[in-house]
């Protein structure tokens, strides 16, 4: 008796490791397929070896291969994997907690890390995970509540204090948020071993609060004590952006370049996922100088990439990333079509105008559709939990009744103005665009940041700009959009005195009816643009007043069309 059952136990194992051996095998030569196909036929051989599974869940996770390694660790868990003891109830819980972040099913994911907490109430692992889940699931008000007990067990946890910032942060208490991010920034640079990455991601939440309550001295303070510390790809898009809002192109780009570096190098050197957070900064950056065909050059593969992973370490999900994908592609594509209207044209050019402006303004409405349509999901989302400031704000953006948006406007400025005790500009801008009503829009122009705001100020300045019928005003606010944003002034032709001088009268002639597609010619404008030519070289001078602005010489084009282009992208390029 003893015999057989000895034999029964060498011929159990004998099967389960032959198969394992060959799958080692096959993975340690890179032969993945194989690797596959020989768990999938010893699985189908032993359904009841519970740790063929698992292996094959984790190569399904190691691959990629989230939804597949979901389905294999929820067979676990109904199979009664996690009742095997601590260790394989840790797993189960923590990896399925996982598996619902990558895949951006929130509400799922709390329900495991509420699983997974509730089992182990003494691991900060668990507690963490269950904090960032309620952040992520916009349940805040129970975060808020369960982060408090959990002081109780983990009084000395920065991690736990950091949580609890970010979710006093999404309800807008200013005090308790920046109260607990201070101290568990403290908390970790008194410990023995200083946690850089902890460190830089807290300073980079930090920056996000003081933004969301307009603290723009502070928000960049908070970026400068990050960069002390270590690199970060975040602290350089935050740095974009703060320049960005600036119109600062120069410094933005750069920042931003250097966070793509950066982001790069990390996934070369410890294999961390790429976001396409940093391209998003970009196309807004080149859409507020008017740079459509950059944007559209990165735009284009985003819109083709559905991969959202990467999201489980932000505060954001598909919706809200989809929304802003979709609202930047709506914004290309309205401004390539006034583009179209403000460009210098050859007579082919006038030719293709109507079918050109057609395809942009189809595009634009399509892609406004779809902005706005997850601009709606989102509102809805944020309302049935409570997050009553950012579900307006949605609502908003999916505004389709006038008499709708107005409301949504109102309500979200009298709540916000309640939280932050600053007049709101952008609101103003808003309702002024809205009611095309010029006064309110001036009123907010009076409200900017001259520094941080600058780029709120140019749109609202367009927005007036398109509203004006008076000649002489509408110039004047030309004239000082120029000098916020040189290169988008170009969709509504700067005011300038043209002189121009050279050996063929005909050739001046038409270059200056090509020139007047780009610019209003007024003697009473203070910029003032000499062209002169002297044997075949170009000279190009632009004036404001008596300050010199462009001095350039080159040689001049057989085609007055291109000289025409150069031109006016010398005068109007950030560059």
């Amino acid at each position: 008796m003893i015999v057989k059952l000895l034999f029964l136990l060498f011929f159990s194992y004998f099967l389960s490791a032959a198969p394992s051996e060959a799958i080692d095998e096959a993975l340690f030569l890179g032969n993945k397929e194989q690797a596959l196909r020989l768990l999938n036929e010893a699985i189908a051989a032993q359904p009841a070896d519970l740790d063929l599974l698992l292996r094959r869940a984790q190569f399904f996770y190691n691959e990629s291969l989230y939804q597949l390694a979901l389905n294999d660790y929820l067979t676990l868990e109904a199979l009664g994997y996690g009742l095997f003891g601590l260790y394989e109830q840790f797993t189960l819980y923590h990896s399925i907690y996982e598996l619902y972040n990558r895949l951006d099913m929130a509400t799922e994911a709390l329900l495991y890390a509420q699983r997974f907490y509730a089992a182990f109430p003494d691991e900060e692992l668990a507690a963490s995970n269950l904090l960032w889940a309620y952040q992520k699931a916009f349940n805040f008000e129970e975060g808020i509540t369960a982060a408090a007990q959990m002081l109780n067990s983990f009084p000395d946890s920065y991690i736990i204090k950091a949580l609890l910032s970010l979710l006093y942060t999404a309800v807008f208490n200013y005090d308790r948020a920046i109260y607990f991010s201070e101290s568990a920034i403290n908390m970790a640079l008194n410990q023995s071993f200083t946690n850089q990455n902890f460190l830089v991601t807290a300073l980079y939440n930090q920056f996000l609060l003081e933004m969301r309550f307009y603290n723009y001295t502070r928000a960049e303070q908070a970026l400068r004590r990050a960069l002390v510390i270590a690199d970060s790809p975040s602290i350089y898009r935050s740095f974009g952006s703060l320049y960005t809002n600036q119109l600062n192109f120069f410094m933005a780009y750069d920042y931003l370049l250097l966070s793509t570096q950066l982001e790069e190098h990390e996934r070369q050197q410890f294999g961390r996922e790429l976001t396409p957070l940093t391209t998003l900064n970009l196309i807004e950056l080149h859409l507020a100088f008017g740079q459509t065909a950059e944007a559209e050059r990165l735009l284009t593969p985003l819109k083709q990439n559905r991969a959202i992973s990467w999201m489980r370490n932000y505060g954001i999900n598909s919706s809200i990333y989809f929304e802003e994908l979709y609202s930047f592609s709506a914004g290309l594509w309205q401004l390539r079509s006034r583009q179209l209207t403000a460009s210098i044209k050859t007579p082919v050019d006038y030719l293709l105008y109507p079918f050109r402006k057609l395809r942009a303004n189809l595009l634009h409405f399509y892609y406004n559709s779809k902005a706005r349509s997850y601009a709606l999901e989102n509102g809805r989302q944020r309302l049935a939990s409570g997050n009553l400031l950012p579900a307006l704000r949605d609502f908003i953006n999916a505004g389709d009744e006038l008499w709708q948006t107005n409301l949504f406007i109102r309500a979200a400025q009298q709540l916000e103005t309640s939280f932050i005790n600053r007049p709101l500009p952008s609101y103003y801008a808003q309702l002024g665009h809205l009611r095309r009503d010029k006064e309110l829009i001036r009123h907010a122009l009076t409200l900017f940041d001259p520094l941080f705001e600058r780029r709120q100020k140019a749109q609202a300045l367009q927005n007036l700009i398109r509203l004006e019928r008076n000649r002489q005003l509408k110039q004047s606010y030309i004239i000082e959009l120029y000098q916020l944003n040189g290169s988008i002034t170009q969709l509504y032709k700067l005011p300038i005195q043209l002189h121009i001088s050279g050996e063929s009268n005909r050739f001046n002639r038409r270059l200056r009816s090509y020139l007047r597609q780009a610019f209003t010619l007024n003697e009473n404008s203070p910029y003032r643009l000499i062209i002169s030519e002297q044997l075949g070289q170009l000279y190009t001078v632009l004036y404001f007043n008596d300050e010199l602005l462009i001095n350039e010489s080159f040689s001049r084009p057989v085609n007055r069309h291109q000289l025409a282009l150069a031109i006016s992208h010398m005068i109007y390029s950030p560059f």
